[in-house]
């Protein structure tokens, strides 16, 4: 079905671009909306996932799901694409047409979609974009990758303190895993590619990590086998189901994990021979869910400024796995990966305060970005017991600004309802104020580094 519904005859007129105009492109959408049961009204704007492959994807249902039982009137339609040229003539008619309101932007333009955003929110160029949205100002690019992967990987074992990781694929998926790793604590990473082109793709992860050992193999070197024998987690970020990746007379260590990115088949080849070779299989599902729990929760709160529960977005991502059958591997033993952040910033929040809300989701930005330098020079240093204090230490810092903005928006009278209504100059300002004069570097210094360093 999703094969019919690609870039059927038609879709490309013979000069070679996306129709002569928006209209048509629009009605071309609508149709393959009805195609696949979805409904369109009046006034539905249109969110599309751009792919070059949408085989077995869940994504846009996923998507209609959240929009649905949050009462929307939005809707996902997945698009399939051959070309970077293509790719680039849809882009354009999203600018134009009004109906549109963006893309989920899936392999293998998740690169080429960085030169279409106008600006780019935590997006790495050797990653790409996740997440096209329209604004006023143009398409603003998102990449959610790493922090969602994380996210899901401390869901289940908390943090990847001095664990040696093995990642097949050095691809977009297999950097920004690699990314979202390097400051946390690892004692290495090692990437394996049969692409030789790869290694200098991701040559920037060595640049960008001063403390644990990075580097890249290629699949066929007689480095791979030493390297998987003394990793602790395996990742397959190659987007295969039902190859083997795994060498010949593997061995690993005893307890090592292997993670799979796909969510589908609910056991990979990749994960089937990892758990013949003793490891834990854990297939993608958490990943799945979270990160597209992420993204519709930054989208709904772009968009119209509504902030959802995060938990509420984690509970109906997993309701919509339970009815589509799709499982985790393991059964999952915690009920969210959503950051931590998000869910303690809901907790402080009165009834009514959506504005604070949106003014502590904003500290915490702002936090993290500040904190990012620091991070990145001394976690990879820490033993268990410094990172536990240290750990205390930033939710010490994390309650004082979430105090400071509780006491501006409370001095200001700023309660804010009904949910939608926050003022985007409001939360601005507030923010600016709760940060004036704190001194992220100095406190980070005086309180989370021994004395010695």
């Amino acid at each position: 079905l999703f094969i019919t519904l690609g870039l059927a005859a038609g879709a490309v007129n013979a000069s070679g671009s996306v129709y002569s105009a928006p209209e048509d492109f629009f009605e071309e959408i609508t149709r393959r909306a009805q195609a696949l049961g979805i409904t369109i009204g009046a006034e539905t704007r249109i969110m599309l996932h751009l792919a070059g492959s949408m085989s077995g994807s869940q994504t846009y249902k996923l998507y209609n799901h959240f929009f649905q039982q949050l009462s929307e009137d939005l809707a996902m339609i997945p698009y399939e694409l051959k070309t970077n040229e293509e790719f680039g003539q849809v882009l354009i008619v999203v600018k134009e047409s009004p109906r549109l309101a963006g893309a989920i932007i899936g392999a293998p333009f998740k690169l080429p979609a960085i030169a279409y955003a106008e600006n780019v929110q935590d997006v790495m160029p050797q990653v790409g974009i996740d997440v096209l949205l329209k604004t006023q100002t143009g398409l603003r690019g998102m990449h959610f990758t790493s922090e969602a992967w994380l996210n899901a990987f401390r869901d289940k074992f908390d943090e990847p303190l001095a664990k040696h990781f093995f990642i097949f694929g050095a691809g977009g998926s297999g950097a920004a895993v690699a990314e979202s790793l390097l400051h946390s604590g690892v004692a290495s990473v090692t990437l394996s590619d049969p692409n030789p082109e790869r290694e200098e793709a991701v040559a920037w992860l060595r640049e960008g990590s001063p403390g644990p050992l990075i580097r890249f193999l290629l699949s066929d070197s007689p480095e791979v086998g030493e390297a998987i024998a003394g990793a602790d987690v395996f990742i397959n970020a190659t987007g295969q189901r039902d190859k083997s990746l795994w060498p010949s007379h593997t061995q690993i260590k005893a307890g090592a994990l292997a993670f799979d990115l796909n969510y589908r088949p609910h056991k990979s080849r990749f994960l089937e021979d990892a758990e013949s070779l003793g490891a834990e299989p854990h297939n993608g599902t958490d990943f799945f869910l979270t990160t597209n729990a992420m993204q519709a929760f930054e989208y709904l709160r772009l968009m119209s400024g509504r902030i959802v529960d995060p938990r509420e977005m984690m509970s109906l991502a997993q309701a919509f796995a339970a009815r589509e059958g799709i499982a985790d591997l393991p059964p999952k033993k915690t009920q969210s990966s959503i950051p931590e952040d998000q869910l303690e910033a809901y907790d402080l929040l009165p009834a009514g305060w959506v504005g604070f809300l949106g003014l502590i989701l904003g500290l915490a930005r702002a936090y993290a970005g500040a904190m990012h330098e620091v991070d990145g020079q001394v976690m990879n240093r820490l033993t268990a017991e410094q990172a536990a204090h240290r750990k205390a230490r930033l939710r010490e810092i994390r309650q004082e600004l979430f105090a400071r903005g509780e006491a501006i928006v409370r001095s200001r009278g700023h309660r804010v309802a009904p949910v939608g209504s926050v003022q985007q100059d409001t939360v601005i300002s507030s923010i600016r104020e709760a940060l004036d004069g704190f001194d992220f570097e100095a406190v980070a210094r005086k309180n989370l580094l021994p004395e010695h360093w």
